[in-house]
């Protein structure tokens, strides 16, 4: 699942996406070891793929710790969970119709030609990843 961050969190669409999986999947019992157990018997392995607009330099609100959280359920419920945080990511189409001096329109264009290309190979691979059988 991919989501762009807002104000350091995932989106309220995928907020409530994961919400409603998640719910359908859990349950409110524990093993004899204290983890929680899933209605799923096979692992599923997931991914979240996170795109924020400031650069990792600018990550002060320690944005990859705080997005473990939701990794942390899909691990328990589902099994392996991996992560992908593309930073530095264009916000806006224009940024010349926008009043904004805090990101470099220049920097976002050579940032979009040079990174992103990087960016989507690894998702790519991340995808065939989690998709292979185990078998």
């Amino acid at each position: 699942m991919g989501t762009p961050i807002y104000y350091g969190s995932i989106s309220s669409y995928a907020q409530a996406f994961l919400e409603r999986l998640l719910f359908a999947a859990d349950t409110y019992l524990i093993d004899d070891d204290g983890n929680r157990m899933s209605k799923i018997k096979n692992e599923v392995k997931t991914a979240m793929i996170y795109t924020m607009n400031v650069p990792k330099e600018m990550d002060y609100f320690n944005g990859e710790d705080q997005l473990a959280i939701m990794r942390g359920y899909l691990t328990n419920i589902f099994g392996e969970c991996e992560s992908l945080y593309a930073y530095d990511t264009k916000q806006f189409r224009h940024y010349s119709a926008y009043v904004n001096n805090m990101f470099d329109a220049e920097h976002k264009e050579e940032s979009e030609k040079t990174q992103f290309p990087k960016d989507l190979q690894k998702a790519y691979e991340l995808g065939q990843r989690i998709s292979e059988s185990d078998d």
